[in-house]
């Protein structure tokens, strides 16, 4: 029987660290409806949650209500991203919460899920961001509850709601998106760190951003053919736990960006670890999801281990110049017979200044 109750720690620079936005997914699998209330939100943390297939799969049939809140953070960004998602999803009914008490401040974080036999209810430190949901050090517990525990749960936030029913207004009301307007001016005049595990860019999307240190951990590895679906990468059982950090009966997520040799980024990727009864264990690569499988060589992919579970990624295929270089790469370090897979567990300082590698460090 599971544990009525745990608390999590989430550190993406410790191997044990668990994720907010993990538990959130595992919760709403199989739930009939749910509720989240969050102080602040932003666009990338948004479509981070809401648009997460998990989380789509759980709104396409069960109602979830979300509450934000705009006392700090939440942007215009952040309220289109809401509308867009609500707009696809009819489950999904948002509100703002406003609130007009003088030096007040709207603060819970907060998720709860309706199951068959009870609930399960997620409170923590954690807002709607990608730093709530993956970046920052935070704490939360997790409470597993019985269907009396739920409904009077329910209860008190429904007494809640009537009680602020003139406070929790549409996220299209104009004073919603004035206050909104007015965060978006107090986030710009703020200076940033230059060098977080999560980057957002203007548009609102998110990427993983350069490695912090010299030291940085970096795989490079040949991928198997694998069957028609080789672009889920195999792992054998020791890189899937000790490089990656996924550990077998557990459900987690990898987080990815491929980065290709223009230094160009692509979206981000949030993977769940899959493991099979071969014994083979995987995730999917988006950078490999349109192309063939090749007929001579295989391709080569490069991970640079940015933050517990969360790379950024190179895939190099046979043919191109790039591949040529770490093939050799790889030969003179991993002297492999011809039908063995090779990999080669490295960090960013003894590859700075390999070509193939340039721009994926940081």
């Amino acid at each position: 029987m599971k544990d009525a109750m745990k608390t999590c720690i989430q550190d993406s620079q410790w191997p044990d660290s668990t994720y907010l936005l993990e538990e959130i997914l595992v919760a709403c699998e199989d739930a009939t409806s749910g509720m989240g209330v969050f102080a602040f939100a932003s666009a990338p943390g948004v479509k981070l949650l809401l648009r997460d297939p998990e989380f789509s799969r759980f709104l396409s049939k069960s109602p979830f209500e979300l509450v934000v809140g705009v006392d700090a953070i939440t942007d215009i960004n952040a309220l289109d991203a809401i509308s867009a998602t609500a707009g696809e999803h009819p489950n999904l009914t948002p509100r703002v919460f406003l609130g007009s008490m003088p030096g007040s401040v709207f603060h819970p974080k907060m998720c709860w899920f309706r199951h068959p036999s009870g609930g399960v209810c997620l409170v923590g430190s954690g807002n709607l961001t990608p730093g709530g949901l993956r970046g920052n050090c935070e704490a939360f517990s997790i409470a597993r509850l019985t269907t009396v525990q739920l409904r009077t749960l329910q209860r008190k936030w429904n007494s809640w709601s009537r009680f602020h029913e003139s406070d929790l207004l549409p996220v299209d009301d104009p004073r919603v998106r004035r206050r909104a307007r007015e965060n978006a001016r107090r986030n710009r005049a703020q200076t940033r760190p230059q060098r977080n595990i999560l980057v957002e860019d203007r548009n609102g999307n998110i990427s993983v951003g350069p490695a912090t240190t010299d030291a940085t951990a970096v795989l490079i590895a040949e991928i198997p053919r694998g069957g028609n679906r080789w672009n889920q990468a195999n792992f054998d059982i020791d890189t899937f736990s000790g490089f990656f950090g996924a550990k077998p009966g557990r459900t987690q997520r990898i987080m990815l960006t491929h980065v290709d040799t223009r230094g160009l980024t692509g979206p981000p990727e949030v993977r769940p670890s899959v493991a099979v009864k071969s014994h083979n264990y995987r995730f999917e690569l988006e950078a490999a999801s349109d192309l063939q499988y090749p007929s001579r060589g295989r391709p080569i992919a490069i991970f640079v281990r940015v933050a517990t579970r969360t790379f950024r990624y190179r895939l190099l295929m046979p043919g191109t110049g790039s591949h040529r270089l770490a093939s050799e790469y790889l030969k003179r370090r991993c002297p492999y017979e011809a039908r063995r897979v090779r990999r080669l567990l490295t960090n960013v300082r003894a590859l700075g200044r390999v070509t193939f590698f340039r721009g994926l460090g940081g």
